[in-house]
């Protein structure tokens, strides 16, 4: 029998590095389309319209104000659709870690999101009605603001996508 070669004749090379560059590349392209699909649900979540009115009043410029309160707990409904403008996202590549973040700069998003207990009970103007000519306002004392998670609720609802979007992708 005839051998063709030995072991020693076979040229081995270890491409660990250059594999692990490849996965980690690939896994920020999936954290990446990730990030992007995250961004649209949450946007998606804050693009339900809350019944509002346009408010005009001497020597104040006009505003929206909703006539009728969010439901406590669900996401927050669109009024003047700034908070949902402003989502975005970031993707953050390392060489061996690479992080996605999605959300806003704006200040009162992380009310909104969590909620806000004020220091202490606080006078604020709630609006009733359906039209400019019906329209009522009155003050009411409130303790603060109920949590409406935009946020945690698109990326809890759409945690299983995420996750194939991400491996499919590595």
């Amino acid at each position: 029998m005839t051998a063709i070669g030995t072991v020693a004749d076979i040229d081995t090379h270890w491409h660990g590095e250059e594999v692990e560059a490849e996965v980690n590349r690939n896994l920020a392209r999936g954290l990446k389309a990730a990030a992007i699909f995250l961004t649209g649900r949450v946007k998606e979540s804050l693009s339900v319209p809350a019944p509002r009115v346009r408010v005009a009043l001497p020597g104040r410029p006009e505003f929206y104000a909703a006539t009728a309160p969010n439901t406590p707990g669900a996401p927050a409904r669109k009024l003047s659709g700034r908070l949902r403008q402003t989502i975005t996202y970031e993707v953050k590549e390392g060489l061996t870690e690479s992080a996605a973040r999605v959300g806003t700069n704006l200040v009162y998003s992380r009310a909104v999101e969590l909620g806000y207990r004020f220091p202490r009970p606080r006078l604020v103007q709630v609006w009733y009605g359906s039209t400019q000519e019906n329209l009522r306002g009155r003050r009411i004392r409130v303790k603060g603001i109920p949590p409406h998670p935009y946020l945690t609720y698109s990326l809890a609802k759409n945690q299983a996508a995420l996750g194939r979007i991400i491996e499919g992708a590595v």
